[in-house]
């Protein structure tokens, strides 16, 4: 069977776990057994089902190792200390890297046997030690005796690793736990063929096993010994293995497609190790009255029976709860294990309850669905070619007189906008896909630079374009590392200087119109403005003279300069003076805003203001020298016809009045290159006052030409390197418009 098909939805559902165990494990850490231990067994024991499906061999040994100690701190057997934590944590890593190997090779390289040993080490308690048999009485023989004395208490359920195909030979007769058993006779499993026929046969149990066991071989039931092992190994995990008998009417118009919706009913209901026929028979048309299959599930038993009955035109159902045999059964060698199975009785669907057609073929409500990047990638493309379309047909409209024109173009408005909103709701992704990472890093940090951290995150289900989220992470990572590594001082010095020991890391995200704002905030030791001009004007990055007219806010953000830092020593967390240059590029390149905030002694904070979304913007479109540019219309405060008398000048500089503040003037098109002009005699200029956070700057234009909705498109070379632009978009009529990115201009 391929499995190809499924890889991404494993990597996709493994990477889902392993952030809930890394989640879980510092609840676990902070909070002892009482916090987190259910949900990180149940996420290590859904990873050890799906890779046991896919076949990857090293993450179902190492997932399974991680449940069988989790296991135990569930039933409160062990308790944790720092020592189990850090191989707690390692393995996690380990399944991390494994899962990312899988991605990247298709396959998994790393050897994990020693960590696997550690855990099943950890999980493994101390044999029972065996009674010791009192002498026997004078006159009895030693046989005798040994006959006489009371058998030695089973030893623990020890779960082991099957790595040998011999271990699994002979497994040791087994149930799940809390299974009753049940009345049971001779069960036969039918199979198509004579060789099959022969084959699928009733044997007796052993006396030992009980008698009211059979063992079946043959057909789906014959596994071969490392498949038996694995089926043992996820019984002691607490699932439970069924063999499953579904016949269907034989008057059925569509045998296949019965097949396939009882086949795909037992795939949800649980993990299907064998199926006769097979889904791929189904596929090429195989369709059988009768459908066996080898279930393993988690269901209790009654909710798998009801949720059976339920397929359409299903006549019989026979659920037998498995066991597995030790291979000691009559006419079985000792090296052929089987599956013992007891008799449940056949369920004849009652006459009346056979579903009527309309609730037959009912379709089933879906909560979610997954969806590629890609498509949602075309669909933006789609939504701005009709943007440019709807444009052109505005354009049309206003050249003609036809009043049922415009009003069907304006129901097109209203109609390309909801499918624009819908489209741009599906990209939008909660903030918690980025943050949910840093608490685990925060740890990791704080453990290795031997600091006391708190970490908090406020509003992570604010939503960003996916967009900005993928390029979202490195920069709150950086942010969070030189909180950490700059900021937050030592134990020692937070108690001297009248602080707690403990100190808080904080990430706050809100939302304000078609903007998020994202700070990371500390109360360390914070910032030094003076200190961060003096490392910059010593790297030569900027002259004394400007330093000392600049604010201390301005200082501040001197250290987004590449090579500015003020670290004491270079450490492999921060010290480079990188970190904050590549958090302010890339800000700029959303078209955001950076703001640092610092008291000496009290703590930092860095806020981001960040678009909502990259894909569609709407744009001021102006006029410099004849050609047309785009402004982001977020970007822009307001605008008014240029009148010269309104211009200050400062040092042969222009400003102009902003309510009680002055704002430098620039002229768009010498910022672009073209020939200056002077500003004082050019009448019948345009002003676009443009605003960045606490920075303004107004900017004189030749036309202001209207405001449109807009797809950015991004540039390509060499026009991507060229300083100023931020992309491209195509105008209704097929024009081109350059849009530019104020934040480098200005």
């Amino acid at each position: 069977m391929d499995l190809s098909k499924y890889r991404q939805l494993f990597l996709d559902e493994s990477r889902e776990h392993l952030q809930v165990m890394n989640r879980e494990l510092l609840r676990l850490e902070q909070e002892g057994e009482s916090g987190g231990v259910d949900a990180l067994f149940r996420a290590a024991h859904s990873i050890k089902g799906m890779s046991g499906s896919m076949g990857y061999v090293a993450v179902v040994a190492l997932s399974h190792a991680l449940e069988d100690a989790l296991d135990r701190l569930r039933k409160r057997t062990l308790r944790t200390n720092p020592g189990l934590m850090a191989l707690l944590y390692e393995g996690v890593d380990a399944l991390g890297a494994l899962v990312a190997e899988i991605d990247e090779q298709g396959a998994t390289r790393l050897d994990v046997t020693a960590l696997a040993a550690r855990l099943r080490g950890v999980a493994d308690p101390p044999p029972a030690e065996p009674p010791t048999s009192p002498p026997p009485p004078p006159g009895e023989t030693p046989t005798d005796s040994a006959t006489a004395a009371p058998e030695a208490p089973e030893a623990p359920d020890v779960p082991t690793a099957p790595e040998a195909p011999e271990a699994a030979a002979a497994p040791a007769l087994e149930e799940p736990s809390g299974a009753s058993p049940e009345p049971v006779a001779d069960a036969v499993v039918q199979a198509d063929g004579p060789a099959a026929a022969d084959a699928a046969r009733t044997v007796p149990a052993s006396e030992d096993a009980g008698a009211d066991l059979v063992a079946v071989r043959g057909g789906i039931f014959s596994l071969e010994p490392e498949k038996l092992a694995m089926v043992r190994d996820f019984v002691r995990s607490g699932l439970v293995p069924y063999a499953c008998q579904l016949r269907v009417s034989k008057d059925s118009a569509a045998l296949c497609a019965r097949n396939f919706v009882i086949l795909g009913r037992l795939s949800k209901a649980g993990m299907v190790l064998a199926s006769s026929p097979t889904t791929e028979e189904v596929r090429t048309g195989v369709g059988r009255e009768l459908v066996e299959a080898l279930l393993l599930t988690e269901r209790p038993e009654e909710q798998l029976r009801a949720q059976l009955l339920a397929i359409p035109e299903l006549q019989e159902l026979q659920l037998r709860r498995l066991r597995i045999g030790s291979g000691a059964e009559r006419g079985a060698g000792p090296a052929a294990p089987s599956l013992l199975v007891p008799r449940e009785a056949t369920i004849d669907r009652p006459a009346g309850s056979v579903p009527g057609l309309a609730d037959r073929y009912a379709p089933k409500k879906a909560a979610t669905v997954r969806v590629d990047t890609r498509v949602l990638d075309d669909l933006i493309n789609i939504v701005g070619e009709m943007l440019i379309t709807r444009e052109r047909l505005q354009e049309i409209g206003r050249e003609l007189e036809s009043e049922e024109l415009h009003l069907n173009l304006d129901r097109l408005r209203v109609l390309v906008r909801g499918f624009q909103d819908t489209i741009m709701t599906v990209r939008m992704m909660p903030l918690a896909l980025v943050t949910d990472r840093l608490p685990r890093i925060v740890r990791d940090l704080a453990h290795q630079s031997g600091k006391q951290v708190g970490f908090e995150v406020l509003g992570q289900n604010i939503e960003l374009d996916r967009a900005i989220l993928e390029e979202l992470n490195d920069v709150l990572i950086h942010l969070v590392r030189n909180a950490l590594d700059h900021g937050v001082e030592s134990p020692e010095r937070r108690l001297a200087a009248g602080k707690p020991a403990k100190a808080v890391i904080r990430v706050r995200a809100g939302r304000e119109r078609d903007w998020v704002w994202i700070r990371v905030e500390d109360d360390g030791r914070g910032l030094d403005p003076e200190r961060i001009a003096r490392a910059a004007t010593a790297r030569g990055l900027v002259s004394a003279e400007r330093v000392a007219a600049m604010e201390p806010r301005e200082k501040l953000m001197l250290c987004c300069l590449p090579g500015v830092s003020t670290a004491e020593r270079v450490t492999d967390i921060s010290g480079r003076g990188v970190g904050m240059d590549v958090v302010k590029s890339r800000v700029d390149s959303f078209g955001g805003a950076l703001q640092i905030d610092s008291q000496p002694g009290r703590g930092a904070a860095v806020t981001l203001r960040l678009p909502l979304t990259l894909a569609i913007i709407r744009i001021l479109l102006v006029q410099v020298r004849g050609q047309e540019f785009g402004l982001p219309v977020s970007h822009v405060l307001r605008t008014a016809q240029m009148d010269p008398n309104d211009i200050e000048w400062s040092q042969q500089a222009p400003l102009l009045r902003l309510g009680k503040r002055l704002v430098p003037l620039h002229d768009l098109g010498a910022l672009l290159g073209l020939p200056p002009r002077d500003l004082r005699a050019s009448p019948g200029l345009f002003l676009a006052v443009t605003e960045f956070g606490e920075r303004a700057a107004g900017l004189a234009v030749d036309r202001l030409l209207g405001t449109y909705e807009v797809v950015i498109k991004p540039l390509g070379p060499p026009l991507k390197r060229v300083r100023g632009l931020a992309g491209v978009t195509v105008m209704g009529d097929g024009r081109t418009v350059l849009l530019l990115d104020l934040a480098a201009l200005i």
